[in-house]
């Protein structure tokens, strides 16, 4: 069993209320993380190589247009090297889906 947080977690952040894995890849959504502002979100990318007993964090995922109350995370998907983020309160609350692209 392996426990997955966030290095830079802060109370409220709401990490792990998304979650998708594939392989030996999991993504963790922190919709409310703020860096960019209240509930503007993040996604965390963490990698196994021992069979699942330990996890390192590889990368976090913002949008490079985030704002505040974007929700980025609000939905996280993968398959192979391919991450997707939902960010419902993107534009008003229109939403948008940011792709990213792993590089292994």
């Amino acid at each position: 069993m392996a426990k997955l947080t966030a290095p830079d977690a802060d109370a409220g952040d709401v990490f792990g209320y998304n979650v998708a894995i594939d392989g030996a890849t999991v993504v963790v959504s922190a919709e409310w993380d703020g860096d960019a502002g209240s509930k503007s979100g993040s996604a965390y990318v963490f990698r196994t190589s021992d069979s699942g007993a330990s996890y390192d964090q590889v990368a976090k995922l913002t949008a490079a247009d985030a704002a505040a109350s974007d929700q980025f995370g609000g939905s996280v998907a993968i398959d192979g090297n391919t991450i997707v983020v939902g960010a419902y309160g993107k534009v008003d609350s229109t939403g948008a889906v940011y792709v990213f692209r792993t590089s292994d």
